[in-house]
């Protein structure tokens, strides 16, 4: 007698490859085999280090003390993120187009730049570097100029030095072209650097730089602080005793009302912010987080 009962769906595809490996392990064990149950795979920083502030220590002494100077330079700097953009500190580019990438870089402190003759192309002056004397006026308006320019968000950056690239023999063919042209790119480097050192941008405009993002997803150990306070303002280790203290409603909501609160009511406003971390704190502690991840691995 044929059963009115539908048949219902199998959902055995629909478990993780890695439990399916499981069952038909234990389903058809071969022969003599000992059975090894794997575990998913761990974060793979795990893998590799004490403990995940002592992974970003690690990884800034690391970067911070290399001169990077390979093909790879190229590829970290395109990633625009990252901890090769947080702690990078000497870099050395084959091409002015990586400037804006690595003025992206808060640690920079030195950077060198490969020059070709393309960079200064300019159909409306007929620019030639290797035959032409060339002076500030004419490297103004040139996008090698704009790209350099990016550099004055970096306040890190002590050095900048200008090199001039090979295939430039094949315009400067001669001793005389060839010393021309080393000429015009050390003019070219006094140029940008006069240049960068009147235009840097005010601290106030760079206030706004927030700590870094998390190491890696749910990590609550994050890149370190580089928010910058105006010229002047004591550190929050100097501010003195609290006279005050601040309520909600007190607290700025633009740029400029956070850097006349700073200036005036310093230490008020860092001890408002400690009372607000350890509230943070109380409220993870009393009703828990999603998943509990501490520094220690």
């Amino acid at each position: 007698m044929a059963s009115n009962e539908t048949q219902q769906p199998c959902h055995f595809f629909a478990l993780p490859v890695e439990i399916q490996d499981m069952i038909f392990e234990l389903a058809y064990p071969m022969m003599n085999a000992k059975i090894i149950f794997k575990s998913f795979p761990d974060y793979k920083v795990s893998e590799f280090v004490v403990s995940k502030k002592f992974f970003v220590g690690t990884t800034r002494a690391y970067i911070g003390a290399q001169h990077w100077t390979d093909d790879t330079t190229s590829t970290l700097l395109a990633d625009q993120c990252g901890l090769f953009h947080e702690y990078a500190r000497h870099i050395s580019l084959p091409d002015t187009y990586l400037v804006g990438d690595a003025a992206k870089c808060p640690r920079l402190a030195s950077l060198e730049v490969e020059l070709d003759a393309y960079d200064f192309d300019d159909m409306r002056r007929g620019l030639h570097m290797w035959e032409d004397i060339c002076q500030g006026s004419d490297f103004e308006g040139l996008e090698t100029t704009t790209q350099l320019l990016r550099l004055t968000r970096v306040t890190s950056l002590k050095s900048l030095k200008f090199t001039a690239a090979r295939t430039c023999s094949l315009f400067a063919n001669t001793a005389a072209k060839e010393q021309m042209w080393q000429d015009n790119v050390g003019r070219y480097q006094e140029y940008i650097c006069k240049q960068l050192d009147q235009h840097k941008e005010p601290l106030a405009d760079r206030m706004n730089q927030e700590p870094g993002g998390p190491l890696y997803m749910k990590s609550r150990v994050c890149f370190d602080s580089r928010v910058l306070l105006p010229e002047g303002t004591p550190l929050p280790g100097s501010l003195g005793a609290v006279t005050g203290s601040l309520a909600d409603s007190d607290i700025p909501e633009t740029q400029h009302e956070l850097l006349e609160m700073v200036k005036q009511r310093g230490p008020e406003f860092v001890a408002w912010i400690q009372r607000a971390k350890t509230a943070l704190a109380v409220l993870d502690e009393k009703f828990g987080a999603d998943e509990d991840i501490s520094d220690q691995e």
